[in-house]
């Protein structure tokens, strides 16, 4: 089971603080590249278009971006020259293979008439094929060319096919993404979840996608969903039989939501199954489990 089943239990309220988090895996990787001046274009113009450009492309919650100033620290002076500085195929492949990067971003900037005329393309890393490019038209100013810059990225994210390549998302870019909005976009990650799970049902992360499904659908108040993926996550025994105080604090929570949405066979029902929950070291997650039964007890017995 993926180890970040120890990071999610920090999503359900009532964690320990103590819990290790492993870091999650993060969206695919995007090296900006230095953009070739045309004829008509000083220095100047384009010295701070590649910035501009990592900084739009960031603000789309899709990469993690490395700047040409992240090149240079990662690559070092004579390669990062290289790199920057190439244009075709094998250059780009190799590039992003010394970064880890899933893509690169070139470009040019030139002069069409008395307007900028800006370009950008977007390379996989892996095949040195172009994925994405867009263009944008600017007038001659510092203003006009950051807009430019902005709309430029925008056109080029939005241009970018859910598969590159031809091949389906893969599951670890999906997670990825999921887990990239979770913090910021907790309706987002929980949608991308769903995603995997549906399209992955038997999946290897098919229980830590439930369980994140479910504290996504807690942070951004949809708690009839909330409740569902906690109660599925719990009543896992394949899920709860590896992280069992997981299990526990999900079928909780989940019993929680019910009995304050007025649910109370609903909540009766996470309680039993709490219940049954067996392999729970936790203390306080033992004393809750121990209260689920003394109260299923007088309740008549546990629910299925």
């Amino acid at each position: 089971m993926r180890a970040l089943l120890l990071a999610a239990a920090l999503a359900l309220p009532g964690a320990s603080a103590a819990a290790p988090a492993p870091a999650p895996s993060g969206p695919p990787r995007i090296a900006v590249f230095e953009l070739k001046a045309l004829a008509g274009v000083t220095p100047e113009a384009l010295s701070v278009l590649p910035d501009l450009v990592a900084a739009r492309l960031a603000k789309s919650g899709r990469f993690q971006v490395l700047t040409t100033a992240d090149v240079v620290a990662m690559l070092g002076f004579t390669r990062q020259r290289q790199a920057l500085g190439c244009s075709d195929a094998k250059c780009m492949v190799d590039a992003g293979s010394a970064l880890s990067a899933r893509y690169v971003l070139t470009g040019q900037l030139g002069m069409m008439g008395s307007r900028y005329h800006l370009a950008l393309v977007l390379v996989d890393a892996a095949t040195g094929d172009p994925v994405a490019r867009a263009a944008q038209p600017a007038e001659p100013n510092g203003d006009a060319l950051a807009v430019a810059a902005a709309a430029a990225v925008d056109d080029l994210v939005g241009a970018i096919p859910t598969t590159p390549t031809g091949r389906q998302e893969s599951a670890a870019d999906l997670l990825g993404r999921a887990d990239a909005a979770r913090k910021e976009r907790p309706a987002e990650a929980a949608r991308l979840y769903d995603e995997y799970l549906r399209r992955f049902p038997s999946g290897d992360e098919r229980c830590y996608a439930t369980l994140m499904a479910g504290a996504s659908r807690d942070a951004a108040k949809d708690l009839v969903g909330a409740a569902e993926k906690l109660l599925a996550f719990g009543r896992d025994v394949a899920c709860s039989g590896r992280a069992a105080d997981t299990a526990a604090r999900a079928l909780d929570r989940a019993a929680e939501i019910l009995e304050d949405l007025g649910r109370r066979d609903d909540a009766s029902s996470a309680r039993g199954a709490l219940a049954k929950l067996a392999g729970v070291q936790d203390p306080v997650l033992k004393a809750k489990v121990e209260q689920a039964v003394l109260r299923a007890r007088a309740e008549g017995g546990t629910k299925p």
